[in-house]
């Protein structure tokens, strides 16, 4: 999902959560950087540091070097110069082999269209795309991935899915050659939109919401979520609402401390929702995506949408209503296009679905913000935490769950 707020992690402690006004920068890099310069702490932050091995990216052996001086240059007590020095050392070597795989693969630097938090993407072919990874998925991860993309019906929607067509490994480097999707993300179009026109791409983002909900799970689905290297979803010990209380109570296990100190009648709340979940599921397991957001879908110059982006985390079989739960919120997720976008997208869903599914969105968006609570921060400490937070404190919600 779109995370707004970003912190710099030091060896010693961290620095105070920062924010930069939408727009200042877009790379979370930049975002740590403008956030300490301002010295605006107005706001929580969303992500933690992430652990350098032998052979860090390019971008973090940069960012390193860059960390390091700003440190010296600030005075910041804490920071970790281990990263200026990795740099140096691997700099070098990275930079070659990146290099030679593109030279390998007839790819000049010069084709590349983005950089983004996985992946350096390429232009390869005029149909297809090259994707460099480094330390941010694994080989095994990959081919999963792939396998999915092979088994889906992509006649039952009007829109590309992502294909992987190769999966292969060189240095350190995993390496996938992907089908290139066409257009631009609405997320970047969004702030430009009139209001008829936001009116209209509510209606379409909808409309592409329900879409996947068309694909079923495969017959002989042995697992309710993707990617589950803890077996909390095999599909043998239970029905969805089964596999959600497993779920939830791995991890309850790690944020129960923080959110039982920041969510009002937090233990009762979480009993509320077991006691929903011990009724059986049964409706449809349906295809869900997990992360449906403006920053996953393209869109052409009329504001047709045109492809659907980045399966993966929290990619699951079950029920729908979880995709167009979080889809709701995650639509305007900070409020950053001041248009009421929350309410105004709620009364088009349920003027489309009918008003009897309020209670399940609501219910999906309070078990989403338990089972994210942590994603971007081990220690509860970020924006995205926050956020969650506020979901879980919403009398609302809980007044019309079911």
């Amino acid at each position: 999902m779109a995370i707004k707020h970003y912190q710099l992690c030091s060896t010693n402690e961290q620095l105070k959560p920062v924010a930069v006004q939408p727009g200042i920068a877009v790379d979370r890099f930049a975002r740590k950087i403008v956030g300490i310069l301002t010295g605006d702490s107005s706001a929580l932050a969303a992500t933690e540091c992430q652990p350098v091995g032998r052979h860090p990216s390019a971008t973090q052996q940069k960012r390193g070097i860059f960390v390091a001086f700003l440190a010296c240059s600030l005075n910041l007590p804490g920071v970790s110069f281990i990263l200026f020095d990795v740099a140096m050392m691997d700099a070098a070597h990275m930079e070659a082999a990146r290099n030679h795989i593109l030279l390998k693969y007839h790819v000049s630097p010069d084709a590349r269209l983005s950089r983004g938090m996985e992946a350096e993407v390429y232009a390869y072919a005029p149909d297809t795309v090259l994707k460099l990874y480094v330390g941010t998925t694994s080989l095994t991860d990959l081919l999963i991935l792939q396998d999915f993309y092979n088994s889906l019906d992509r006649q039952l929607v009007p829109y590309a899915l992502p294909y992987i067509h190769t999966v292969t490994q060189e240095d350190h480097f995993l390496i996938t050659i992907e089908q290139r999707l066409a257009g631009t993300r609405m997320s970047a179009v969004l702030p430009k939109l009139t209001a008829d026109q936001l009116g209209a791409m509510m209606q379409r983002y909808l409309t592409a919401a329900l879409a996947i909900s068309h694909i079923p799970a495969p017959p002989a689905f042995e697992r309710y979520k993707l990617f589950d290297p803890e077996h909390l979803s095999d599909r043998i010990s239970g029905d969805w609402h089964q596999f959600l209380v497993r779920y939830l109570t791995h991890k309850l296990a790690q944020v129960t401390p923080h959110l039982s100190r920041d969510v009002p009648q937090f233990a009762e709340k979480v009993q509320r929702l077991r006691t929903i979940l011990d009724q059986p599921y049964r409706d449809d397991y349906r295809l869900i995506h997990g992360d449906f957001f403006p920053g996953n879908l393209l869109i052409n110059d009329e504001h047709q949408i045109t492809a659907l982006l980045d399966f993966g985390l929290l990619t699951m079989y079950g029920d729908y209503l979880f995709d167009i739960a979080t889809g709701w919120v995650f639509f305007d997720m900070y409020d950053e296009l001041k248009a009421q976008a929350r309410e105004q997208y709620l009364a088009m869903l349920l003027d489309r679905l009918g008003k009897y599914v309020r209670g399940k969105l609501y219910r999906y968006v309070l078990i989403y913000s338990i089972l994210s609570a942590n994603t971007y921060s081990s220690n509860c400490a970020d924006g995205h935490y926050y956020w969650c937070v506020a979901n879980l404190s919403n009398t609302h919600y809980w007044n019309e769950i079911e």
